[in-house]
């Protein structure tokens, strides 16, 4: 099931390349609001500072390809 069809959600997944510290959130949209979220939960909870943040854009091309 795809993250724009009907009961579908969303994981937000961070990965620390060095450490491979982990963080994970479910989200039921995929959002402006619920990214800004996950990035400031990530702040929070991983012991140590991010100084880059890279992204796959999956759904973005999930929703271009459509």
């Amino acid at each position: 099931m795809r993250p724009h069809e009907a009961n579908a959600t969303v994981p937000y997944t961070a990965i620390d390349d060095a450490t491979r510290v982990r963080a994970l959130k479910i989200y039921d949209k995929h959002t402006q609001a619920n990214t800004i979220d996950f990035i400031d939960h990530i702040i929070e909870k991983f012991p140590f500072r991010i100084r880059e943040v890279r992204t796959d854009n999956v759904l973005c091309r999930e929703e271009l390809a459509a």
